[in-house]
This record gives C-alpha cells, structure tokens and sequence, in this order.
C-alpha cells in the first residue's frame, strides 16, 4: 500500500496566523522575508525555502500553541515538476 506524499498547507497556516490576529507584516519581521513574499505564500501557492518555513513553523506553533505534527498537510497536486517515484 503505497500513500500520497503530503507537503505543508502554508495558506492555512498563514491563516492560522492571521485568525489569531497576526499581521503579515509581522510574519515577515518573524521569518526575515518580505511582507509580500508572505503574501504570496498565502495566496499563490509558492512555497517558502526551507529555512524560512522552519521559522514560520515556529511562529505558528508558538501563536496557536500547537505542536508541529498538528501541522495542517495538503497532498501536492501533480505537475511536470513533481514525479511520483
């Protein structure tokens, strides 16, 4: 039996954020990218680099008190960039 490989929902866990009154302006200053890349990262399915989602993980377990395997997981849609092994 073979399962779908799974990647973190960043829009929900910006929304998260922003449920909880977080401001993108804050992520931003958090992770130390601009507020408009946390923009797209909420709104036009671009993934943070490693590094930077680690940090917006911390920010959002830290805001939601959540611990990293409640981490809200989405299956990634095929393209030409991804191949099933």
């Amino acid at each position: 039996m073979t399962t779908e490989p799974h990647c973190v929902d960043w829009e929900s866990v910006i929304g998260d954020l922003r449920k909880q009154g977080t401001t993108f302006r804050s992520i931003a200053e958090f992770v130390s990218v601009s507020t408009s890349t946390v923009v797209d990262w909420a709104y036009s399915g671009r993934q943070p680099r490693h590094a930077d989602g680690e940090r917006l993980i911390e920010l959002w377990q830290q805001v939601t008190t959540h611990v990293r395997a409640q981490l809200p997981l989405v299956v990634p849609s095929t393209s030409a960039g991804y191949v099933r092994p």
